[in-house]
């Protein structure tokens, strides 16, 4: 920036007496340089927010049965899950991945199979965590391949999603516990570069 002024105003206005002086931080000049230059620096921050996207569709809670005719609360739950698929064909289609959030099954373990067959179909990564109705040993090794991931982190453009298990065994309600807490600590602190 300029040379900075010296005084701010003319000191003929003012209606201070000549003996009371008026001391500033920054002059006229400098205050104009220091919020043109943190202007700037907000503007840069801004576009770096907004040059990489992440588009996620998620899909929660398809309780799906080894059974396709099975119901859960009156709801057949394959047939449910492939109308809403198509509802959301456009969707899936303009994103960078899908999010399977949780009771992917429901207390079936035959379920992974039709959780397989339909997002694989898909043509994107699928990001999974399990839910209380999810058997975790059966999930993992129904979707240990691609475009399946369970757990871990997934990064994309700009972007790390952090994929984390909240479920206690034998309980309904979760939380995260301490490997979880720390695994999300380091998740963050490895990629400071990355949105999450």
């Amino acid at each position: 920036c300029g040379e900075p002024m010296s005084r701010m105003g003319n000191p003929a206005d003012r209606s201070a007496s000549q003996h009371d002086d008026v001391h500033l931080p920054l002059s006229f000049g400098t205050l104009q340089c220091f919020q043109y230059q943190n202007f700037h620096k907000l503007s840069k921050q801004l576009n770096n927010l907004t040059k990489s996207t992440l588009n996620l569709v998620q899909f929660t809670d398809q309780h799906l049965f080894g059974d396709p005719g099975r119901a859960l609360r009156g709801v057949v739950t394959l047939p449910a899950l492939r109308a809403t698929l198509s509802a959301a064909r456009s969707d899936i289609a303009a994103s960078d991945a899908i999010l399977a959030t949780g009771d992917l099954v429901n207390d079936d373990p035959g379920g992974y199979e039709h959780f397989r067959t339909e997002f694989a179909a898909l043509g994107k990564p699928v990001l999974c965590i399990p839910g209380n109705h999810d058997d975790l040993p059966a999930m993992r090794a129904a979707l240990s391949l691609p475009p399946f991931q369970l757990g871990g982190v997934y990064d994309a453009g700009n972007w790390r999603t952090i994929l984390l298990d909240s479920t206690i065994p034998g309980e309904t309600g979760g939380a995260l516990s301490a490997a979880s807490l720390a695994f999300l600590e380091d998740a963050l602190t490895s990629a400071p570069e990355r949105h999450a």
